[in-house]
């Protein structure tokens, strides 16, 4: 198992050092995560602002999904990334003052009632935003597909009412993206 971590003299340099995953800080065989020595941070190869809309949710389709691409010259790997999003309540004069890190929630859930004859129904919620980069784009996906109740077979027992995309929403994001290979495994920062 590699160091990680080291809060003081490092070779000869003091500071704080973070490695990447299965490196030794002590010895790093790639850019380290976190230098206290750098002065400049990330290199910004590109910055991206824009709102997606809530997901296209029909009862063949509870789990949809909205996505959006933005092209940026090709660096020659994935890079690192930053994504922020929010929703319209999340702001105050065209300024977000919550903002949320990439995330997301998926459920779907059968819930059978065995009587005679048997009560069945699908219970399906979605929600959070994450992006994918590419040497040269990144795709934003919108998870905010509400909830869908779908009766599949109906006894003598009452079920929730039918429902589609109850809730499903539209997000502002913003993304910056590093002149830097990623070093997240995907997930961003």
């Amino acid at each position: 198992m590699a160091n990680r971590v080291v809060l003081g003299n490092a070779n000869g340099d003091y500071g704080l050092y973070v490695s990447q995953k299965d490196d030794n800080v002590t010895s790093p065989n790639k850019q380290l995560s976190f230098d206290s020595r750098a002065f400049s941070g990330l290199p910004v190869h590109a910055f991206f602002q824009d709102t997606l809309a809530a997901p296209n949710t029909t009862s063949s389709s509870p789990l949809a999904v909205s996505t959006k691409s933005h092209s940026y010259s090709s660096l020659g790997f994935a890079p690192a990334f930053a994504l922020r999003w929010n929703y319209a309540s999340d702001n105050t004069s065209n300024k977000a003052v919550r903002v949320y890190n990439p995330s997301k929630f998926t459920s779907q859930e059968q819930i059978q009632v065995f009587t005679d004859p048997e009560t069945e129904y699908l219970e399906s919620k979605q929600a959070g935003a994450e992006a994918v980069a590419s040497a040269s784009s990144i795709t934003v996906t919108n998870y905010h597909s509400g909830k869908t109740v779908k009766v599949t077979q109906q006894g003598n027992l009452s079920v929730p009412s039918e429902e589609t995309g109850t809730g499903k929403i539209g997000i502002y994001y913003a993304i910056i993206i590093f002149g830097v290979e990623d070093f997240t495994g995907g997930t961003g920062l």
